[in-house]
């Protein structure tokens, strides 16, 4: 049980980087542009988190070659990348602060919520990466296509 427990805070770095990563897999597909909703409430500081986030979008931003006309939508993308990672990490907290009350079905039920807040959360990282995408040069675009191929590449050798 305390395995389980102990993993959470890491499947949620995982899953962090996985929304990232997923973002652009999906951004080549056009779709309409859906209202980005509210913000959620700050969850409280998690510095290591916070800390991994920044990491990882500052990482992503040279490598995707960020230009200054192209800041404005960054700063949304990243903006959204920073929300769904705090929301992430409240709800794995949540869950963990639970976990060792929850009966089979609970669990199941309570890995659902997971799984779909994820879904939602890599189609806000969608909803924002659209129009970046859409500002880039075609030859930044490749190079773009070529950071997510490699990150989605690499995570499959891990697994």
């Amino acid at each position: 049980m305390k395995e389980n427990l102990r993993i959470i805070p890491f499947v949620g770095k995982l899953l962090i980087a996985g929304l990232v990563l997923s973002a652009a897999a999906h951004a080549q597909a056009p779709t309409p542009p859906a209202p980005t909703p509210a913000p959620a409430a700050p969850a409280p500081a998690n510095p290591a988190m916070d800390d991994a986030i920044g990491k990882r979008i500052a990482q992503l931003h040279a490598a995707l070659k960020i230009t200054p006309d192209e800041e404005t939508q960054w700063g949304q993308f990243a903006d959204v990348m920073r929300d769904n990672a705090h929301k992430m990490d409240q709800t794995y907290k949540d869950r963990a602060a639970k976990f060792a009350d929850l009966n089979a079905l609970e669990n199941m039920q309570s890995y659902a919520q997971i799984a779909q807040e994820h879904a939602e959360d890599v189609q806000r990282l969608v909803t924002a990466f659209q129009p970046l995408y859409a500002a880039m040069p075609d030859a930044q675009k490749k190079i773009a296509d070529q950071v997510f191929r490699n990150a989605a590449a690499k995570r499959t050798r891990q697994q």
